[in-house]
């Protein structure tokens, strides 16, 4: 009999954040900027944590966080003077979702393309009014040297967003969108294929969508489940990505078995490989973890690819393809080294310049562990960057004020991010309902555990217990709007 979802909504709005102690929680936003290993952490009180490039300054003050920021980079040409000469510049945008239900963005402008230092940091919130129930974590590309988002409302609705013309934010599907592809499941993905930007999704039931811009409009097309493939459904997120002449999405299904379905942008054709799962896959690994936990993936050189994903166990694996070749490896707690148990999923990264990679996870005491490949994919080493009980002298409190924090416009021709209208509280009040909703998201992961020994039936019971949580946040959302 499943319990019933109301007294546990109450006591996740009543409850909050805690106020003492903090410990990270979720994948690390991991990436290489110019060179330069980053990471950007998030405590389970939503304070973001910098290791490596961003000044500690400029992220201590910013508004508590939902779900991990997403990071996109690109150099872009600007004028510094009227009449003077176009130069280069590299910028950073880290993005993510309030507690309050705004968009942030922290950016970093003015960086010469030629230099590893220089800049300025700059914090606005981004001008959403029009879709103030947000939910997710947004997907960010610098496309045409202009930072573009999408991103997903409680209804499922995809909004493709320039962060800087909130007049131009679009909906792509849904009532009164681009296309009929149907609502979003899980939070859409995009990349830029063939200079055209695509976006990826899974609907409620795990259906790959693909929405790609056609001329000045855009198109849809079903992907799985007897689509342009036979593919399974998908449990949660895409990873999406190019390597060589292929698109690349790689998911997990119910099952945690890692799927890779690619297309061949020189023969048009999609493909579809299981990477894992002993006689069926192409490798012996075990499978992920039966929850909707996103799949590490970094692109590499000549079609080359790794894939890391998270065991029920808590062990990290490596997938690599390597000259046609798939080989795989448990890289902790026994396996290539001694480092301890996952407890959130992995990250890959680039290692700098340098050969190889980078992979960081927290772990079980709620350490943020870093494992360096030092060459060949079989020499790893390992080490703590944040230990748990040095993350309180890190996180400082810092004014925290919603909304109209620190609102920036990024140059004169840009419009600054416009304050939450007066006396419409439904913003705030859309964001404690999405605070509601992620904390139910883990206690529906322990629930569900306790309902039966048999994988499929647990997620069974737990996509029925889901669908039932996603019905309660738009009639909560749609009631707060009436305020």
């Amino acid at each position: 009999m499943r319990p019933s979802i109301l007294p546990i909504l109450a006591t996740t709005l009543l409850v909050g954040a805690p106020a003492a102690a903090q410990t990270l929680t979720g994948a690390p936003c991991a990436f290489t900027f110019n060179g330069t290993p980053v990471q950007i952490l998030r405590t389970d009180a939503g304070a973001l944590v910098p290791e490596g490039l961003v000044p500690a300054e400029a992220i201590q003050s910013l508004p508590l966080a939902i779900g991990t920021p997403a990071a996109a980079s690109g150099v872009v040409t600007s004028v510094s003077r009227p009449g003077g000469p176009r130069t280069a510049h590299r910028e950073l945008h880290l993005t993510y979702r309030s507690k309050g239900g705004s968009l942030y963005d922290l950016g970093l402008y003015g960086r010469p393309a030629d230099r590893d230092e220089g800049g300025e940091w700059r914090c606005q919130r981004l001008d959403t009014r029009d879709c103030d129930a947000l939910l997710g974590t947004p997907s960010t590309l610098v496309f045409n040297e202009e930072l573009r988002l999408v991103f997903r409302d409680w209804e499922g609705v995809i909004f493709d967003f320039p962060a800087f013309r909130a007049k131009d934010l679009v909906r792509l599907n849904g009532a009164g969108g681009l296309t009929q592809a149907p609502p979003a499941g899980h939070d859409p993905v995009q990349v830029a294929v063939a200079g055209s930007r695509n976006v990826f999704f899974a609907d409620a039931d795990g259906i790959i969508w693909r929405l790609w811009q056609k001329g000045e409009g855009w198109d849809f097309q079903k992907l799985s489940n007897g689509g342009a493939t036979q593919a399974p459904a998908a449990l949660g997120p895409l990873a999406a990505f190019c390597c060589g002449p292929s698109l690349h999405l790689v998911y997990a299904d119910p099952r945690g078995a890692i799927f890779d379905l690619d297309f061949d942008l020189e023969r048009s054709a999609w493909g579809l490989r299981q990477l894992n799962e002993d006689g069926v896959g192409a490798t012996k690994a075990p499978l992920a973890a039966a929850q909707a936990s996103p799949i590490a993936c970094l692109a590499g050189d000549s079609g080359d690819y790794r894939v890391a994903y998270r065991t029920a166990d808590g062990a990290i694996i490596q997938i690599r393809r390597q000259k046609g070749a798939f080989h795989a490896d448990q890289l902790n707690a026994g396996g290539l080294t001694s480092s301890p148990k996952a407890r959130h999923d992995p990250a890959l990264q680039p290692q700098g310049s340098g050969p190889g990679c980078l992979l960081t996870y927290v772990d079980e005491a709620g350490d943020l562990t870093l494992l360096v490949e030092e060459g060949g994919g079989k020499a790893w080493s390992s080490v703590n960057l944040v230990r748990h009980q040095d993350l309180s002298a890190r996180v400082k409190p810092g004014p925290r004020s919603e909304p109209g924090f620190a609102l920036e416009s990024k140059d004169a021709g840009a419009s600054a991010a416009a304050p939450a209208p007066a006396g419409k509280p439904a913003a705030a009040k859309a964001g404690q309902v999405a605070d509601a909703a992620d904390g139910l998201n883990q206690l529906l992961a322990k629930w569900a555990e306790k309902q039966s020994d048999d994988a499929s039936s647990r997620i069974d019971q737990g996509k029925l217990f889901g669908r039932d949580l996603v019905r309660l946040g738009d009639q909560v959302t749609k009631w707060f709007k009436k305020l």
